[in-house]
């Protein structure tokens, strides 16, 4: 089986990861640290104020691998994946393939390698995804 599966992520997703990422680390830090100058008073709204500055920041450390795969394409293969991006292509096989994690929190679902290196990421609002990610899970699942 070779699918090619073409993942474009969409422009508007493009100017919010852009263009919200640092708009988004900027409202976390300072959130953090209007908290943390008021001494966590009054408590129960501090630790509100805390717990989605905290969010913000971990909210942008998990965006930022996006940046780098806006525009490549995913090759299935039954031996592997081969990932594309213009003049350049990288195959991994299925026994080179660590892992595949969907987070659901921040709608990214990333592939690894064995030593834990990110390979590929791509957004869940990104053209085909439902597509690809059902294509991986299959292929995945057997070829343990």
């Amino acid at each position: 089986m070779t699918e090619l599966i073409e993942v474009r992520t969409q422009l508007w997703v493009r100017v919010l990861i852009v263009v919200g990422l640092p708009l988004l680390a900027w409202a976390g830090v300072y959130t953090l640290w209007i908290t943390i100058a008021a001494g966590f008073h009054p408590l129960f709204m501090s630790i509100v104020q805390f717990g989605a500055g905290v969010f913000c920041v971990v909210a942008v450390f998990k965006g930022i691998p996006l940046l780098r795969f806006f525009r490549h394409k995913l090759i299935l293969h039954s031996e592997g994946i081969e990932i594309a991006s213009g003049k350049i292509s990288r195959y991994f096989t299925w026994a080179q393939i660590g892992s595949i994690r969907a987070s659901d929190t921040f709608n990214i679902l990333s592939v690894y390698d064995q030593a834990g290196s990110l390979i590929y990421a791509v957004d869940y609002y990104a053209e085909n995804f439902r597509h690809l990610a059902g294509q991986l899970s299959a292929l995945s699942t057997s070829h343990p």
